[in-house]
């Protein structure tokens, strides 16, 4: 299962209890589409990564419906302390939105990390235990 958003009980990425175990379609159909922008085709996730893909998009989509917005991420910023502009939000949107809808889905928030994957490489070159912590998920 590849858990829910805040709030929003267990559910996998189509937001039923069904297909527990595995990465959600989307993603998958993603990561082998030709149209993943990368020169790299063997930039892939394993099934940890994509379930750790989907908690952290879940940490930004506080309603559930598998989109985040600029609402939703001035939403998170406010938790952690920090303070948005609208034009940070809006190009952190610009940024991500793969599909260019305004809003960031899941498999924009996935093609996005398969950049960075690709940009910074499969291992994280700063010490991890003096990155930010973000909130506990309620139950």
């Amino acid at each position: 299962d590849l858990g829910g958003g805040r709030g929003s009980g267990r559910r996998n990425a189509r937001g039923s209890g069904e297909g527990e175990g595995r990465p959600p379609p989307a993603a998958a159909a993603a990561l082998k589409s030709e149209e993943l922008p990368s020169r790299r085709p063997e930039i892939m996730f394993s099934h940890n990564e994509l379930v750790a893909l989907r908690l952290m998009f879940s940490l930004f989509d506080s309603d559930g419906n598998d989109l985040i917005t600029r609402a939703e991420l001035e939403e998170y910023a406010e938790e952690t302390g920090y303070v948005a502009q609208r034009k940070e939000l809006d190009e952190c949107i610009e940024a991500i939105d793969a599909d260019k809808d305004g809003k960031i889905g899941l498999l924009d928030f996935i093609i996005f990390a398969a950049r960075m994957k690709e940009a910074y490489g499969a291992r994280p070159s700063y010490d991890m235990s003096t990155a930010p912590r973000a909130p506990a998920l309620s139950p």
